[in-house]
């Protein structure tokens, strides 16, 4: 049995705390402050199961008692799938709620991201349209501020400590060293902190753009130290 009640929420309590969220496939998650979540990869795991009872409810034949026993069992295999991934969602987001006042984001284009069918499969895996949708509504039922920054802002490819912007980034590339100010980054890492750099400006409403970066440089490998090169 299920019951639904209806309650009164308490008016949300506003919290300190500020951090940048850069959202990825290898690290699902990357804050500003250093932490990182691996991506679970629900579908990924459980694809060779998938397939499996796929290929069982297509042996069987259409109309008949096997073939609605294999379809049940291979709806039940995507519900699990989905629950899994929905409740890995749902605790995450609550621990950043709970833990952040103000949380900015990268204005992500899935749609567009799509396109790429390298990836595609992978994107819609990791539901970053669900879960930013949940850090949308639990912010404003327990006080937390949500910022989206533009789209176009090349969080990867800036330096978060001279603000200088690389002309290229594989994605290959997890780590780099800036070749202007020396410093080694972990791509994720820096990007979460360059959204929670243009993020706060943009609650500042100081009255003008995002910083732009510095004049692009090269991608200069040979100008790394060598013990960045060991990353």
């Amino acid at each position: 049995m299920s019951f639904q009640v209806e309650m009164e929420r308490p008016d949300p309590q506003p919290k300190a705390g500020q951090v940048g969220v850069d959202l990825g496939l290898k690290t699902y998650l990357a804050l500003s402050s250093g932490e990182t979540t691996p991506n679970p990869g629900n579908l990924i795991k459980g694809e060779r199961r998938l397939k499996k009872l796929q290929r069982d409810c297509a042996r069987t034949q259409r109309g008949s008692r096997g073939r609605e026993k294999a379809r049940r069992r291979l709806a039940r295999q995507h519900e699990k799938v989905s629950n899994q991934r929905r409740d890995f969602q749902h605790k995450l987001s609550r621990t950043l709620i709970d833990r952040w006042g103000v949380i900015c984001l990268d204005n992500l284009q899935i749609k567009g991201m799509l396109q790429n069918h390298h990836l595609a499969k992978h994107i819609q895996d990791a539901g970053w349209g669900e879960f930013v949708r949940q850090l949308g509504y639990k912010g404003k039922w327990y006080g937390s501020h949500i910022e989206r920054i533009d789209r176009w802002y090349p969080s990867t490819k800036t330096c978060s400590n001279c603000l200088r912007v690389m002309t290229e980034m594989p994605l290959r590339v997890r780590q780099w060293l800036c070749p202007v100010c020396g410093v080694v980054h972990d791509r994720d890492v820096n990007a979460a902190q360059n959204i929670a750099r243009v993020g706060l400006k943009q609650i500042e409403k100081v009255g003008r753009e995002p910083p732009e970066p510095i004049s692009p440089v090269e991608w200069v490998w040979p100008t790394m130290k060598p013990e960045a090169q060991a990353l």
